[in-house]
């Protein structure tokens, strides 16, 4: 009875926790391919990426020595993949706007958008919505958060240019 009571908690046991280790094993696999296009995107471009990021179904990169950033993302089995530096935009911003601490403390509270926002010079090409943290997806996380902060720093401080709406 003992021996059968054993087989039966362990093979329950493994029941729950096989499809946890399929899980983070699928999102492990996807971010070494998400890094490893970023890398041969970055090669292609002459790029030397000095800060790196992915979370989600998206990866990002920076060159601090040329000023330029790489953002793909794969949205519903389709990726899109964005090189831009300072040169190419025209303004940046986010959301929320971070212009007001008081309005910033209210939408993470109320678990708002994160997104850095980037309009371009060429005419026809749209902006460009990086997102952190879309409404309706759970709370805000720390890492949503310290993401968010991390890259609307290198953008603001890196990609300096004067029609920033910060």
């Amino acid at each position: 009875m003992d021996l059968t009571s054993t087989i039966i908690g362990v093979t329950i046991l493994i029941l729950f926790l096989l499809p946890v280790y399929l899980i983070n094993r699928v999102n492990k696999n996807k971010r070494i391919r998400l890094l490893k296009k970023l890398e041969l995107q970055a090669k292609s471009e002459n790029m030397n990426l000095t800060e790196t990021d992915v979370w989600g179904d998206s990866v990002i990169g920076f060159d601090s020595e040329k000023g330029k950033m790489i953002y793909i993302t794969e949205e519903n089995g389709e990726e899109r993949v964005f090189v831009f530096g300072k040169s190419d935009l025209k303004s940046f911003t986010t959301v929320p706007n971070l212009s007001r601490d008081d309005k910033l403390n209210e939408e993470l509270k109320k678990g708002g958008r994160l997104s850095l926002i980037f309009s371009f010079i060429q005419k026809g090409r749209p902006d460009l919505y990086i997102d952190f943290h879309i409404p309706g997806f759970g709370k805000i996380s720390d890492k949503d958060r310290e993401l968010f902060f991390k890259w609307r720093n290198l953008s603001r401080n890196l990609l300096p240019f004067q029609n920033s709406k910060q």
